[in-house]
């Protein structure tokens, strides 16, 4: 009997640790960056990138008042703004006008302290991550709370799937459910269903190149956390085959050991080319930002034709030029400006906007072949 017993517990062991991760087969794309053809980001053509639109966003009342924009997100003529700095999102309509601050920040049992990453689900629920609580924030599509949830783990990224799962970017540092793995696909009541794709052990818990965010086109998902040149497309509706994009820099790419410790190593960075979120991935084209010589670049790469068109090298931590994909949209933002630049091409209205202290969301159609 003791034996029956012994074995139907390893046989329950075995069981459990085949439910904690899935090995999932990764179809591989190399991309050699390195002899791509370079183009400035002036010369793409229309048909790759859409003409400019502008959405002037109000600051109506100081709870709508952002410092930054850190992520933007669209749906049903909304627009969700996540302001990392003040650690508040809020909802504004299509013409930028707020509609009101989401949530509460404090010490209460509904209040979050800081929000890591939201996402907002087809049925018009918004999800936020509080990093420092590990806690799931869930809000009605009126905005008022539907329920807070304990996180078995620690996340720093959050997509909503279509059918209601959550698929969750796991913390490098996560001593909870997945320890040691990327990815986590929940239900909705942050059941886990499977972990996969492992950290190995090139990793610095202590230092950040960027935040990274989950970005979403068409029936897939695009996936990719700094230092990793391997950009993950990850289907939304069957996650059992994966495919990635492996951007290969050349002798510009950062050797294993110098992301073990970061900052020690930071200088060594003048040296090296990488991929820096956030990344959207079509069939045709990747779009982002590179980390290049420690100065940020946006860039869209045509896949097929081997060509990158790069745009101007910012500070090493000035994203303005991109701060998500919202499909179809590359979004940017433009901060305010005390005076304009003598060759400012934006339109009249944007530049008084900005010149009265506002801030202007920019929308680009990534268009497809």
């Amino acid at each position: 009997m003791y034996k029956i017993l012994l074995f139907l517990c390893m046989l329950l062991c075995y069981a459990c640790n085949q439910t904690d991760s899935i090995k999932k087969n990764v179809k591989l794309t190399h991309i050699d960056y390195s002899n791509a053809s370079r183009k400035d980001l002036s010369s793409i053509p229309d048909s790759i990138l859409g003409k400019p639109h502008y959405i002037l966003v109000k600051e109506t009342s100081l709870d709508c008042m952002c410092h930054q924009f850190s992520k933007v997100k669209h749906f049903a003529n909304r627009w969700y703004i996540l302001d990392f700095k003040l650690k508040k999102l809020i909802a504004c309509d299509s013409y930028g006008n707020p509609i009101r601050k989401i949530g509460e920040r404090g010490n209460g049992p509904e209040e979050y302290i800081n929000i890591a990453d939201f996402d907002v689900s087809v049925k018009g629920f918004i999800y936020c991550i509080d990093g420092q609580l590990d806690k799931l924030f869930i809000y009605n599509p009126d905005y008022s709370v539907r329920k807070v949830l304990k996180l078995p783990f620690e996340a720093d990224a959050i997509q909503v799937m279509d059918n209601g799962d959550i698929l969750f970017g796991l913390s490098s540092w996560n001593k909870g459910k997945g320890k040691g793995f990327k990815l986590m696909l929940t239900d909705n009541n942050l059941n886990k269903k499977y972990a996969f794709l492992s950290y190995d052990e090139y990793k610095d818990d202590n230092y950040w190149i960027s935040t990274y965010s989950f970005t979403k086109h068409g029936k897939a998902i695009a996936y990719n956390q700094p230092i990793d040149n391997n950009i993950y497309i990850i289907p939304s509706e069957k996650t059992d085959s994966i495919q990635s994009y492996m951007f290969d820099f050349g002798l510009r790419n950062v050797p294993n050991e110098h992301k073990k410790n970061i900052e020690r190593n930071l200088d060594e960075f003048e040296h090296y080319t990488l991929l820096k979120s956030p990344i959207v991935a079509t069939d045709d084209y990747v779009a982002g930002t590179l980390l290049d010589g420690r100065k940020t670049k946006f860039f869209i790469f045509d896949i097929k034709n081997n060509i990158s068109y790069e745009g101007k090298e910012l500070e090493e931590y000035d994203d303005s030029q991109l701060i998500g994909y919202s499909e179809p949209y590359i979004i940017s933002a433009i901060e305010p400006m005390m005076e304009l630049p003598e060759d400012c091409t934006y339109p009249d209205s944007v530049k008084k906007h900005l010149l009265h202290e506002g801030r202007v969301i920019v929308l680009r159609q990534l268009h497809s072949n």
